[in-house]
């Protein structure tokens, strides 16, 4: 029973938003390495976040979701930048996780309008979001009964994002889906936020 109530959710079957909400350069590349922990469950994993194009980038997440033992675990997603100015940054991102077990297995997706700014202190940042997460689980709750449910919760979550250098920061976060609350923490390698090159005119 442990197993099922482990991966009732899928925040901890990948990384959290680990990631700021502006456009960026097309053609940048970034890795984040970072860990979730939940109440009875972690994720350890990495993530390459590449932009597609200004405004909008792709990222996937590959690692060991820890229920019993670490069994395997994805997440893949894109983030599109609002073009509007706002008074910070604002962004719409999705994204689908998908994890397995010796019991149980989940799939799942959420989406979410993120919103993010530079606060007085040069190189750190803000971040959070709101949005909806869908997940389904199927397995063998019992050994002998198979189980299956449909969950869709709210999701909430928030955090800050410290620029290092120009190219390594480092990030924490805190989620809250339904009545669970998850905190990540990690390092991110890359280009980092900053404005996209504007297009000459």
């Amino acid at each position: 029973m442990l197993s099922c109530a482990a991966l009732a959710h899928g925040q901890a079957v990948g990384l959290q938003v680990a990631d700021t909400a502006e456009a960026r350069t097309a053609g940048d590349l970034d890795v984040t390495a970072g860990t979730v922990f939940g109440n009875d469950r972690a994720f350890y994993g990495v993530r390459g976040t590449y932009n597609l194009l200004n405004e909008l980038r792709a990222f996937a997440d590959i690692g060991s979701v820890d229920v019993d033992g670490l069994h395997f675990a994805s997440q893949v997603g894109a983030l599109y930048s609002l073009p509007d100015e706002f008074i910070s940054d604002l962004g719409v991102r999705t994204a689908l996780y998908y994890a397995d077990t010796a019991y149980d297995g989940i799939f799942g997706g959420n989406v979410m309008l993120t919103s993010s700014g530079e606060t007085l202190l040069d190189g750190l940042f803000l971040q959070g979001g709101i949005g909806l997460d869908v997940s389904k689980r199927e397995g063998d709750a019992t050994r002998s009964v198979s189980s299956s449910r449909t969950e869709v919760n709210p999701l909430v979550t928030v955090g800050i994002i410290y620029n290092v250098t120009r190219n390594i920061g480092v990030y924490g976060e805190i989620s809250y889906l339904d009545t669970d609350v998850f905190a990540g923490v990690g390092v991110k390698i890359g280009k980092l936020p900053a404005p996209a090159i504007p297009e000459s005119r």
